[in-house]
């Protein structure tokens, strides 16, 4: 859940930096309601059902959206190199799951369901 909050800068009431600037300590407030008119990059992959066959969709990671708030931001260059994480993490997963029902793949479809950035 954090990470949402996180990637969504939502909620966020203070950021504490460590003496190495590398791990800030960030205090949240996980109030469901900081969320609305957040984004969050969803990266999606369609899943076969192991009980009926069907194949749904489900979230496999979240990666923010390039934005800059007075805590925390997250530039085009963050932005892309978690994607490229998230996509490697999947590909590696993928490779390793055997074929067959319940078998995981990537969903090569995009909905967008307003005028924001297109999400991956």
């Amino acid at each position: 859940m954090q990470t949402l909050f996180r990637f969504a800068c939502a909620g966020i009431i203070s950021v504490l930096q460590d003496p190495t600037g590398k791990n800030p300590v960030i205090q949240y407030d996980d109030e469901v309601t900081n969320l609305i008119g957040t984004r969050v990059n969803v990266y999606f992959v369609k899943t076969v059902s192991k009980t009926d066959g069907k194949e749904y969709s489900k979230t496999f990671d979240l990666v923010p959206v390039v934005q800059e708030t007075e805590y925390l931001t997250w530039t085009d260059d963050d932005v892309a190199r978690l994607k490229h994480g998230i996509e490697k993490q999947h590909a590696k997963k993928t490779a390793t799951t055997t074929n067959g029902v319940g078998t995981t793949h990537l969903d090569t479809t995009t909905t967008v369901a307003s005028d924001a950035e297109v999400p991956f």
